[in-house]
């Protein structure tokens, strides 16, 4: 009986050690890019329409903040203000 409750221990701790690296990891990876995004969006806000974002990835890969980037980069309007 002791040898279960040792082992459902050790799961639950392995589980929530998972959990706090992934959430750290999510953060980094998606907290900074929307960060930068926010602020270039207050930028234009406040009518300074030549503020730009740079790639946020160097090997050329597209995720979906990738192609957000590149979408607010490329928007139409704000070039012909």
């Amino acid at each position: 009986m002791l040898f279960y409750a040792v082992l459902i221990r050790h799961i639950l701790l392995s589980v929530i050690t998972v959990t706090v690296i992934l959430e750290v990891a999510q953060r980094y990876f998606y907290g900074n890019p929307l960060r930068k995004i926010a602020k270039a969006a207050r930028q234009i806000a406040r009518g300074d329409f030549s503020v730009r974002i740079e790639p946020l990835r160097k090997d050329g890969k597209k995720d979906e903040i990738e192609v957000l980037v590149e979408d607010f980069n490329d928007n139409k309007y704000i070039e012909a203000q």
